[in-house]
């Protein structure tokens, strides 16, 4: 009978053994299925992240190359605005070389132009050192025909003209004061006249 038992216990320990075995087995197959599954989502995954990693790199080197045109084309713009105003500049600061360089009865002409359309009478007219002279007898000439005469003043720093003080106000008639009030007013249409 111990024999029986033990033979009974052989059985059922191998019947354990077996049943193990097959559960073993289907385990190890279910995990190979599920391992292959797994694998094949983490190919297909790297497969998409790598496509999508391509085109934000595509993306991002497409837009590091737009930026770069654009700020290429600004400082082309803004080199060639640049050398325009430097023309501008170089084109006024020779008018007004010209303008201080007039002489005789040009200068004069000009001078007693900006008197008759400057001085109301009554008026300091304080003129630019070069101009004292010409002024002075324009003044003599033109405060007859003024309900109040003009007076002369002291020189002022200047290439030509004058300041004119009246009560309350100053008028700045240098020749340097009329290119710059010319240049604010009719700059775009020097330029447009110097760069088309």
């Amino acid at each position: 009978m111990a024999q029986e038992t033990n033979f009974g216990a052989e059985k059922l320990t191998s019947r354990i053994v077996e049943e193990a075995e097959a559960e073993a087995g289907r385990i190890i197959v279910e995990a190979e299925a599920k391992a292959g599954a797994i694998s094949s989502q983490a190919e297909t995954e790297a497969e998409r992240l790598n496509i999508e990693y391509a085109k934000k790199a595509e993306k991002a080197a497409a837009d590091i190359i737009e930026r770069s045109r654009t700020n290429g084309a600004l400082d082309s713009r803004k080199t060639a605005l640049r050398e325009k105003r430097r023309v501008l500049d170089a084109a006024f600061e020779l008018a007004e070389k010209e303008l201080c360089a007039l002489e005789g009865e040009k200068r004069e002409a000009l001078l007693s132009l900006m008197i008759r359309e400057n001085v109301k009478g009554g008026e300091t007219l304080r003129p630019a050192k070069p101009d004292r002279a010409s002024i002075a007898s324009l003044i003599e000439k033109q405060n007859p025909s003024l309900p109040r005469p003009v007076e002369l003043g002291e020189d002022i720093e200047a290439g030509g003209g004058f300041r004119l003080l009246g009560c309350g106000y100053e008028t700045d008639c240098t020749f340097e004061a009329m290119l710059r009030d010319f240049r604010e007013r009719r700059e775009s249409e020097a330029a447009r006249v110097l760069f088309e």
